[in-house]
């Protein structure tokens, strides 16, 4: 993500960012920030009115182009974003900023934002992904937006919101709300939830669901979130959703928040495009406004803490190749990365160790699943390891029983995801068990050889029941023999 610096308006909750040069600037430099209010404003129609409110920001999507002054375009497979391959959800799409997947048009006599998802000719698929980043911020009103979703298997539309932080804490310690989710298989069901960081740094989300007499690709619909200092309130044509009250260790949802429009293809939630899946499908946005109280003026938002708010705490050092025999390192650059719904682990070199003297400990907080993971920056070809072993020395606290071995190609095209409970170990000593996994294995679990992205992931320790417990798991002596 790119970095996000926003002032704080006591008169105003509504930020926009006037920034020069085009749309979609990744420049870290504070922008100039005026209070929208104070912005020249196209002129609202009768109906826009809303007593005790003023429209201070709204896209009708008039035309004949999409608004670079209001969105950015965030393009790609999520990798530019500091992100795993799939935007961190398993995506299947690629996001760009061509006609073909966002554009201005008219439907039924309108004149709309048209998001499509599109199959490509090398079974591949592309979407739009649209934000106000750095352009439109908001903190507490309404936000209201028209809209008529897609649907079929492996579709997931959404209108959303991130933190303006989000480069400084990282998410879920951002914050995220989303006015709304659909699940494509779910064409009648739309989802509203909140992610956040709770006083204990644990993941937390709260949602809810609001099911409709028709499917929400048949006709618009209006989707409204009513946020003040003390909740947000979710409606689906007036009509209530979810309230989720905000208590004191939510300090997410007192600072500034920007828009997001998307569809992605496939991804953990909605699962993968199948034979019944019909392309392509479209999101149509006929209107997004955003309403500011008249007469209130928020409070400044609390400072940032990121000991606090970052799930976790704040991530360590290691060097990766202290994990790794000699040999394993040829394979050119390679890294750390993580992921996860707030259980992803940092990572800290460690003393206790097989090979050398040094292993790398990842540091699980529990509570949620996550993972982290050997990252090569460039894919290599492991075909000739084909009928090889994985071999790797694991030591781990006495309740962990459930562990996730993934390997993965570039960009996300292939895995294979074994677990450690169906493999013996041999005892090393001092607490550490060594494993051997035949590379067959990932191949069968659906592994691709030739372009080996991730050759070595660990995800999602669990406990005897199933539960996430908090876990420091040291890793070493890794090699392909």
């Amino acid at each position: 993500m790119r970095s996000i610096i926003v002032k704080n308006f006591a008169l105003s909750s509504v930020l926009i960012a006037v920034l020069s040069g085009c749309g979609g600037s990744s420049d870290s430099s504070l922008p100039a920030t005026t209070p929208i209010s104070n912005q020249p404003q196209t002129p609202a129609p009768p109906s826009t009115d809303i007593e005790g409110f003023t429209l201070v920001w709204q896209d009708e999507f008039d035309g004949p182009d999409i608004d670079t002054n209001s969105w950015n375009f965030e393009t790609g497979n999520g990798t530019d974003f500091d992100l795993p391959p799939g935007w961190g959800n398993d995506e299947l799409q690629i996001y760009t900023s061509t006609p073909q997947n966002a554009s201005v048009a008219e439907d039924a006599g309108e004149s709309v934002l048209m998001i499509t998802a599109r199959a490509d000719d090398s079974d591949g698929f592309t979407s739009a992904r649209m934000t106000t980043e750095k352009k439109v911020s908001i903190r507490y009103g309404k936000v209201i937006a028209s809209m008529k979703l897609p649907e079929t298997q492996g579709m997931w539309p959404a209108f959303w919101m991130l933190g303006d932080n989000i480069d400084e804490v990282s998410w879920p310690g951002s914050g995220e709300i989303d006015i709304l989710e659909l699940l494509g298989h779910k064409p009648d069901k739309t989802f509203h939830t909140i992610h956040y960081v709770n006083g204990e740094q644990s993941y937390k989300n709260n949602g809810n669901e609001y099911l409709n007499a028709t499917k929400f690709s048949e006709d618009y619909h209006e989707f409204m979130l009513d946020w003040t200092p003390e909740s947000l309130t979710f409606s689906v044509d007036g009509n209530e959703a979810h309230t989720i009250p905000i208590t004191n260790d939510m300090k997410e949802f007192q600072r500034s928040f920007h828009l997001l429009l998307n569809i992605a293809v496939g991804g953990r939630l909605p699962g993968n495009p199948d034979d019944t899946t019909v392309f392509p499908q479209t999101m149509y946005v006929d209107y997004i406004r955003v309403y500011e109280q008249d007469g209130f003026t928020p409070a400044a938002p609390p400072a940032l803490d990121l000991d606090e708010e970052t799930v976790g705490g704040p991530t360590g050092e290691a060097d990766p190749t202290s994990a790794i025999q000699e040999g394993f390192d040829g394979f050119g650059t390679i890294r750390f990365a993580r992921f996860g719904a707030g259980g992803e682990p940092d990572w800290f070199d460690s003393n206790n160790a097989v090979d050398g003297d040094q292993s790398v400990r990842f540091n699980y907080p529990g509570g949620s699943w996550g993972g982290a993971w050997i990252a090569m920056d460039t894919s290599a070809d492991f075909s000739s390891f084909s009928s090889a072993d994985l071999v790797f020395a694991l030591n781990r606290p006495a309740n962990v029983t459930g562990i996730e071995i993934k390997l993965e190609g570039a960009n996300q095209t292939s895995d294979g995801s074994l677990f450690l409970e169906n493999y013996t170990s041999t005892d090393l000593g001092n607490g550490w068990e060594e494993f051997r996994i035949p590379i067959a294995d990932f191949v069968a679990d659906g592994l691709e050889l030739d372009q080996i992205a991730v050759p070595f992931a660990l995800w999602n320790p669990t406990d005897a029941d199933g539960n996430f417990p908090p876990a420091d798991i040291l890793f070493d002596a890794i090699r392909l023999e």
